[in-house]
């Protein structure tokens, strides 16, 4: 994923392992990582615009029901599976 203006490993964490609380996994397989304009993560609150991150593999259940849990139920089809998580 391409790092832009206002982003954070705790929002990509949300987005994409479904828990804000998981961005030690997104900082733990990019830090050290040499970026295009020769710096690194070694700070996991500063993360500069246009960096690319790696996720976990597995990240796209988590952002499935991350998306999910942002959409108003009633939006989805009675029984399809796709409401809020409880």
């Amino acid at each position: 994923m391409t790092v832009a203006g206002g982003d954070s490993l705790r929002g990509f964490a949300t987005v994409h392992l479904g828990s804000e609380d998981r961005w030690p996994e997104i900082y733990d397989i990019n830090r050290d990582l040499i970026q295009a304009d020769g710096r690194a993560l070694a700070d996991p609150d500063l993360i500069r615009t246009a960096w690319v991150l790696r996720i976990p593999a597995g990240a796209g259940a988590g952002f499935l029901n991350c998306y999910r849990s942002a959409i108003p139920s009633n939006r989805f089809p009675a029984g399809s599976g796709g409401g809020p998580r409880r």
